[in-house]
Order: C-alpha cells, then sequence, then structure tokens
C-alpha cells in the first residue's frame, strides 16, 4: 500500500488524509491510489473525504473481541470515526437536520412556455 502526507492542504491527496486524520503511515486506513480514486469519482474533495470515512467505517464492521490478554474494541474506533463523519458533514454544509440519509421529494408545477397558460390547472375538473 502506497502512503504520502506531504503537509501540503493545496494538494487534494494530502488535504483529504488531513480532513479523516488518516496521516501516519504506519497507521494508514487509505491508500493513496484509493483516495485518488475517490478524488477522481467524487463531485468534489470534499465529497471524496466523506467517502474516505465512510469506507473506514466500514473496516470497523467486525465485532469486538477479547482473547487472553488481547483485547480489540472496533467499537471504539467506529465511534471516533462516526463523529468525525459527523463533523466533516456539518464542516461541508452535507447535514440535513432530521435527515436519515433517505432521499425526498416534491412536486413543482411547471407550464410550457408557448402554451399561454397564466394559471394552474384545475385537476379536479370534469371528476365525478
Amino acid at each position: 500500500m502506497s502512503f504520502s502526507f506531504g503537509e501540503d492542504l493545496s494538494n487534494d491527496l494530502d488535504w483529504v488524509r488531513f480532513k479523516i486524520g488518516d496521516t501516519v503511515a504506519d497507521e494508514a486506513y487509505l491508500s493513496d491510489a484509493l483516495i485518488a480514486s475517490l478524488l477522481a469519482t467524487s463531485a468534489s474533495k470534499q465529497h471524496a473525504a466523506i467517502a474516505a470515512v465512510q469506507y473506514v467505517l466500514t473496516q470497523f464492521s467486525r465485532p469486538d473481541f477479547k482473547a487472553d490478554w488481547l483485547e480489540v474494541k472496533r467499537s471504539t474506533a467506529e465511534a471516533s470515526f462516526r463523529r468525525v463523519l459527523t463533523r466533516l458533514e456539518s464542516e461541508f454544509g452535507f447535514d440535513v437536520p432530521g435527515d436519515d440519509g433517505g432521499l425526498s421529494g416534491s412536486n413543482v408545477m411547471t407550464y410550457r412556455v408557448d402554451s399561454a397558460q397564466t394559471s394552474a390547472p384545475d385537476f379536479t375538473e370534469g371528476r365525478p
């Protein structure tokens, strides 16, 4: 796995690493190639950072375990990265109060410019 962090926040790869806290080579979660791919396929570097944190969260999906003197608490790391995700979403303006991550929509009446229609149609007209 290739890793680089040059502390140059004008470099998008370094910027993503800085924002998600993945700046120590021996403890890295993401390779340079993966971050570069996220940057190439995301709408912005902010979206790439969010996707990077979401990927890291998937790595903590295994349960905690304890064997003799060794104890691994993935849940603690997962909770920390969930806080990072929440902070980044808020910082980048991606958070929507009460949003559960699903899609929502609304309808908007539009009229063709060449129709000379000036008011909303009455869709109940002609119904029994």
